[in-house]
């Protein structure tokens, strides 16, 4: 690879004119929430999550967002300046093992997000967070104790049973055991 003109991440030390440049870039996602510019690597045996823990940081969180990424958000990764080795429109870059990015995976981690979000949505009709219906779950698994709430049970809790059965193996990367009968209701009221 010959020696770029521009000498991009390092500061100026001639006289230099205007010009413009091309930046690597691909779609990732993010293993914990990023800044703008922040520097980020691929989390071992990834194409597509990254961290600022990585072990080898190969480039920086999209520095045109204004505002953080949160955890399982897409966004675009820009690699270091001269460290893309062949570059015709699609490029290679020797942290990506020349894979594509993995769009199994991408889509994946959106259905994840969706059901975190119906979840989190889930449990606010009932006044609880994710987290708490996430281990009231898991407290029904283990020991078959439903949850008590502190008023009536609202029909939901019924009718989306399924619902809620079916998100809760989608955001569980290793499923505990679903009951047999994912139509039943782990809430029921305190009378």
């Amino acid at each position: 690879m010959s020696k770029p003109t521009l000498e991009i991440g390092k500061l100026i030390t001639k006289p230099e004119g205007k010009d413009a440049i091309h930046i690597a870039v691909a779609p990732v996602i993010a293993n914990r929430e990023l800044k703008p510019g922040q520097h980020v690597g691929l989390l071992k045996g990834s194409s597509t999550k990254v961290s600022s823990a990585a072990e080898t940081l190969i480039g920086i969180v999209d520095p045109f967002l204004t505002q953080n990424v949160e955890k399982g958000k897409q966004f675009w990764l820009f690699l270091y300046p001269n460290t893309v080795t062949s570059l015709k429109h699609e490029w290679t870059h020797p942290a990506f093992n020349n894979e594509k990015v993995d769009s199994d995976l991408i889509e994946i981690e959106k259905q994840k997000q969706e059901s975190r979000e119906w979840l989190a949505n889930f449990g606010s009709q009932l006044n609880m967070t994710y987290q708490e219906v996430i281990d009231a779950a898991a407290d029904f698994i283990k020991t078959g104790e439903v949850f008590c709430l502190d008023f009536d049970t609202p029909d939901i809790c019924y009718s989306q049973a399924p619902e809620m059965w079916k998100h809760i193996a989608i955001v569980e990367s290793n499923p505990f055991d679903l009951p047999d009968n994912m139509e039943e209701s782990i809430f029921r009221c305190a009378c």
